[in-house]
């Protein structure tokens, strides 16, 4: 499983950039998906993962770029794609201790910012969109957080948000808590105890409100009621207040999950229950050949995939054969799409162009496509599936990529097959396939990974036009969950990699129908 290891600030540097609030940290970089930067003065910086943010940068993500911080107060935030966002005063202080009561001595394993309540939070979307969960700064006084858009201004009351400016319109959605939205006609409210949880503020002032999620975050907006004119005039339900509305069958937008574990406080002095920690999305990619090897494939749960309005996959973190690393599309294009409705598995690859693999904790590669190609299966998003611990299951062939090789050519799967011994544990694999006037067949076997849905194995037996002395092959992949409710995955997604020693072939499948 693909876990995110997150550094911890040491306690003596904190304390050195006390000394020095003008330059003091106010929180960090814990993941970057594709291209993002961080503007601090005259120049700009490559954002990485683990980087100190300041009061007064400017955030900024690129057209396929995604970047997730965590402030020192517990904030969490999510900059999408093409966004720039400034952290205008962002202030982090210790709540002050009673004059007479000695200073208690310092636990140096807890978190800092279980403490830091006191502080201001101005802020700036200046283009594009972020979600947040807001942290301790603001829970005391309101008046100490704010964020400034273009179109309107938004005040909170200790919330789970996002918002997101198109076209000169700031649309808006609250899945937990409540914000405000400040305009020289009036204030209106959206989230809990209000009429309304979603929202738009066009250019002339004139909020409008939604009873489903807008399409900018995945829902529909056909039903809205204008709320507040453009001059402050009240139309409707005025300011946004009337009956409670039960917000419990609002989902969350599934665009991406993207917080790469951002470990939730848990702070008995916090009312407001910790957010649930977001979704797991199962990935297996691979490619061939790689570096000096003939290729490889992983499979992994991961927490952060970039999917397109179109279905296409453009980014995603899943494993490498380095650790764990971000995909970027890059200049690459994005073929040989597919996607299953029962399972809600899609499958493409990545060609014709360049990508770009980010290790973590290791340099950025550019996986040059142009002769051949980076395959992807991603399964659907949701709590990581809980596997039957005895039993069989045989599955059918529902979709796949077509095989490529190193030297541009693109074959056809003839046939493949997928069966899973729950009870042992094990899975065996054969797949069937034609390339560049060869034939390739390939059997073997692997197992499932302890407390988890994923597998990985190694065919034992593959032929080459009839010739197996010295071919091999890898295959990793995952299965889904029981949305059937019949005590069996309803699906499962493979990469695999062949080789003869001389050529590779790199390929997935997509598999669904289980029967005993």
């Amino acid at each position: 499983m693909l876990r995110a290891h997150l550094n911890r600030v040491c306690a003596a540097f904190v304390l050195l950039l006390m000394t020095a609030p003008a330059f003091a940290g106010v929180g960090k970089v814990m993941f970057v998906l594709g291209g993002a930067s961080i503007e601090r003065g005259q120049s700009a910086i490559a954002a990485q993962r683990g980087q100190q943010l300041e009061s007064g940068d400017t955030l900024v993500t690129g057209l396929s770029g995604r970047m997730h911080v965590r402030m020192d107060d517990g904030a969490v935030i999510t900059l999408k794609p093409d966004s720039r966002f400034e952290l205008t005063d962002y202030a982090v202080e210790e709540a002050p201790a009673p004059a007479a009561q000695a200073p208690a001595p310092a636990e140096p394993d807890a978190p800092i910012v279980r403490t830091r309540s006191n502080g201001r939070a101005f802020m700036s979307l200046l283009k594009g969109g972020f979600r947040t969960i807001t942290g301790l700064i603001g829970k005391a006084d309101k008046e100490a957080y704010q964020i400034k858009t273009p179109v309107a201004t938004i005040g909170i009351r200790g919330t789970h948000f996002e918002i997101q400016l198109i076209n000169g319109e700031l649309f808006l959605a609250v899945w937990d808590g409540a914000i405000d939205v400040l305009l020289p006609g009036g204030t209106t409210s959206f989230g809990d105890g209000q009429q309304f949880s979603f929202g738009l503020v066009n250019d002339e002032g004139e909020v409008t409100g939604f009873d489903e999620p807008p399409e900018a975050f995945g829902g529909t907006d056909d039903t809205s009621t204008l709320i507040l004119g453009g001059r402050g005039e009240s139309e409707g339900q005025g300011n946004g207040q009337g009956e409670d509305k039960d917000q419990t069958d609002q989902r969350r937008p599934v665009e991406v999950a993207s917080t790469d574990d951002p470990e939730e406080l848990d702070r008995d002095d916090d009312p407001d229950p910790d957010p649930e920690p977001d979704p797991v999305t199962p990935v297996a990619t691979g490619a061939g050949p790689y570096r000096e090897s003939s290729g490889f494939t992983t499979a992994a749960l991961s927490r952060a995939v970039v999917i397109e309005e179109s279905g296409d996959v453009t980014g995603f973190v899943a494993g490498h054969p380095d650790g764990a690393a971000s995909y970027d599309v890059g200049t690459a294009a994005v073929t040989n799409t597919g996607f299953d409705p029962n399972t809600e598995i899609r499958w493409g690859r990545w060609a014709d162009g360049v990508a770009t693999i980010a290790i973590e904790g290791g340099a950025t590669e550019n996986l040059d496509l142009t002769s051949q190609s980076l395959h992807y299966i991603v399964g659907p998003t949701g709590d990581e599936p809980v596997l039957p611990i005895t039993g069989t299951a045989s599955y059918t062939l529902v979709g796949n990529t077509n095989p490529t090789d190193g030297n541009g050519n693109v074959g056809v799967l003839g046939s493949a097959s997928l069966s899973a011994n729950f009870t042992e544990r094990t899975v065996d694999s054969v797949i069937d396939l034609a390339i560049a006037d060869t034939v390739w067949n390939a059997s073997g076997s692997g197992t499932l990974t302890d407390d988890s849905n994923l597998f990985s194995g190694t065919y034992d037996t593959v032929s080459v036009n009839g010739e197996t002395a010295g071919n091999s092959g890898i295959f990793d992949g995952f299965f889904i969950g029981d949305g059937n409710n019949n005590g069996t995955p309803d699906g499962a997604g493979l990469i695999y990699n062949l080789t003869n020693g001389t050529d590779s072939v790199t390929g997935g499948a997509v598999f669904g129908e289980p029967s005993p």
